[in-house]
């Protein structure tokens, strides 16, 4: 298995294991994500590497 396919797995896996108040909190994250503009999604990212939570990255 490639590492992409592996960190997809481990990805849904830990998915599975969380409660639904945190499904649900993941799944809107992931949703205003997909659904910035492509800017919008770079600032995300770099937030989120940096270790900081959220999607506000102004």
């Amino acid at each position: 298995m490639d590492k992409k396919t592996a960190d997809v797995r481990r990805l849904l896996i830990d998915f599975a294991r969380l409660s639904n108040l945190q499904k649900n909190l993941f799944l809107e994250t992931l949703n205003l994500f997909m659904y910035a503009s492509p800017q919008r999604r770079r600032k995300i990212m770099l937030r989120w590497e940096s270790g900081k939570a959220g999607l506000d990255a102004d």
